[in-house]
């Protein structure tokens, strides 16, 4: 009886590999094998780029052929400076020297302020580093007691490459022109003091943005004029008075106030002719005006809410806010739900 042919193994290169000897495969098959690292510096780059900071780092152990990308412009920097980097104590010299290394540009910075001495002076320096240059992701998150002023400089020097703004405990100052942001095209704030005027000013600056989150930000009255925005979602803090006005967005596709007993007071969407999903409406929204037909909302408790709906334009106002998303038909949900963390919802698709 015959003994089994042994099978011989196959090289990525396809030439084929004598079997047997030493039990394991030699360091050339291994990185015959290894089919990642034949990439372009450009690919190798993104891949790089897209990775945490901590482990975009690491990639320089992996072999020669890693070594140097992480420090190369084809990895634009992504720096996330919070406690996934290094403690309170050993943060600013872990920045300092990764921006000192890298010689730019960069992707993505998150930063945290914290509570150090000197703290704001190390975030001014930085600021004005060359490796930032080409910034397209800024997120700053504040953890004092009062709220970062932003830094004019840093805004009109990063305002021409953003993509992405994420704001949190922060405040604009008063007394400057705000930049154009011609490439911004996700904004989110959260608790960020900010007048109704430059509020305004940064929407409608933003020639290709298309997703807002306001998060706790006051508003007495805003007014949005954007032809490319497609989703607003809010949770304003209350103000006697407050009102968002759509006025022109022909892309707006949801508009969601993400908080049901919350909300401005008054909704008035004159022009926004794709919209799909309304968000909650509740107490906290009083009036809820769309083109041309008026809903008043009255509440007599928390878990009765009703919705004054002038019959004669019920069709039209259908037609404007009731379209389901999996079979294009006109539908209204107006149910009230119960949810653990928010009680009653009042949700219209």
């Amino acid at each position: 009886m015959r003994a089994p042919k042994r099978r011989r193994s196959v090289r990525a290169d396809s030439q084929q590999v004598p079997p047997g000897g030493g039990g394991g495969l030699e360091q050339g098959s291994l990185d015959d094998l290894d089919l990642i690292s034949r990439l372009p510096d450009e690919v190798l780059g993104t891949i790089v780029s897209l990775l945490p900071t901590k482990e975009g780092a690491r990639t320089q152990v992996l072999s020669r052929r890693w070594f140097p990308l992480w420090r190369s412009p084809m990895a634009p920097l992504n720096l996330v400076a919070d406690d996934t980097l290094s403690d309170n104590d050993t943060r600013v010299a872990v920045i300092s020297k990764i921006l000192a290394d890298h010689p730019g540009s960069t992707r993505h910075l998150s930063l945290d302020i914290i509570s150090l001495p000197g703290f704001l002076a190390k975030v001014a320096r930085w600021f004005r580093s060359k490796t930032l240059t080409g910034l397209q992701e800024l997120g700053i998150s504040n953890w004092q007691e009062e709220k970062y002023q932003l830094l004019p400089r840093a805004l009109t020097r990063f305002a021409p490459t953003l993509t992405l703004l994420n704001l949190s405990y922060c405040r604009f100052h008063k007394h400057t022109t705000l930049p154009s942001f011609p490439h911004l095209k996700r904004l989110s704030l959260y608790s960020v003091g900010i007048s109704d005027d430059y509020l305004q000013r940064l929407i409608s600056s933003s020639a290709v943005l298309e997703s807002v989150r306001l998060s706790r930000v006051r508003f007495a009255r805003l007014c949005i004029n954007s032809r490319t925005l497609r989703s607003i979602k809010l949770h304003p803090l209350r103000r006697k008075g407050g009102e968002l006005v759509i006025e022109d967005a022909p892309c707006l596709e949801r508009l969601l106030p993400n908080f049901p007993n919350d909300g401005p007071a008054t909704i008035r969407v004159i022009q926004a002719p794709k919209l799909e999903i309304l968000g909650f409406l509740s107490e906290g929204i009083s009036t809820l005006q769309l083109g041309t037909s008026v809903f008043q909302v009255w509440c007599s408790s928390y878990d009765n809410c009703a919705y004054d709906i002038p019959i004669h334009n019920i069709g039209y106002c259908l037609h404007l806010i009731c379209c389901s998303l999996e079979n294009d038909c006109s539908q209204l949900d107006n149910q009230n739900a119960k949810n653990e963390d928010f009680g009653s919802q009042h949700y219209w698709r």
